[in-house]
């Protein structure tokens, strides 16, 4: 498998953000979308707005679905459906 130079999204106890651990993971994540964007010769900038709100659209249908998987696996597990 290649290596690569993008971070990990691991926090290690001495670098520690003061920030709850999902918060901590988040800015790593946006660290790691920042360096491959420059990798594409991209700067986050240079996103139109239309872009920034498609991008959150995205995003939100993306969660959505993921929380309605969920809810559907809980109640097969626990025998409300199948």
């Amino acid at each position: 498998m290649e290596s690569s130079n993008i971070p990990s999204v691991h926090v290690s106890s001495g670098n520690k953000i003061p920030y709850p651990v999902g918060v901590r993971v988040m800015l790593k994540d946006l660290e790691r979308s920042k360096q491959i964007l420059s990798s594409f010769g991209l700067k986050p900038d240079e996103f139109s707005p239309a872009d920034r709100k498609m991008a959150t659209r995205h995003i939100i249908i993306m969660l959505s679905i993921g929380g309605l998987a969920i809810v559907f696996l809980v109640l097969v597990i626990l025998g409300v459906i199948g």
